[in-house]
């Protein structure tokens, strides 16, 4: 709910700078200035309401989003099955003579 509000709040926000600056222009929301302003605001509110949760219920903020560190196997494995991709993604575009790289 948080990430909706102040994502709205954001996009209010922009129109009304938009339209006291450029007078008379069509309002452009496909702009990477407006997508980037409101993720850089309304992801930090969003993180923000589940701190705020979390200490409302009495929890610290790890322990309320139960932030472990892995162990040393399942980083290991996790590691594993990425290089693995790497190796089955190389070997597909090998064998379909197909660029894995952007053009």
């Amino acid at each position: 709910m948080t990430l909706f509000a102040a994502s709205i709040g954001v996009g209010f926000g922009y129109g009304l700078w938009w339209a006291i600056t450029h007078q008379g222009a069509a309002l452009n929301v496909n702009s990477p200035v407006f997508e980037n302003l409101i993720t850089a605001v309304a992801m930090p509110a969003a993180a923000a309401m589940l701190v705020f949760a979390a200490r409302r219920a009495g929890w610290s903020a790890r322990d309320y989003l139960a932030l472990v560190l892995p162990s040393w196997r399942q980083v290991l494995v996790g590691f594993g099955s990425l290089v693995a991709f790497a190796v089955a993604l190389t070997g597909m575009s090998t064998v379909f003579h197909r660029s894995t790289s952007p053009r």
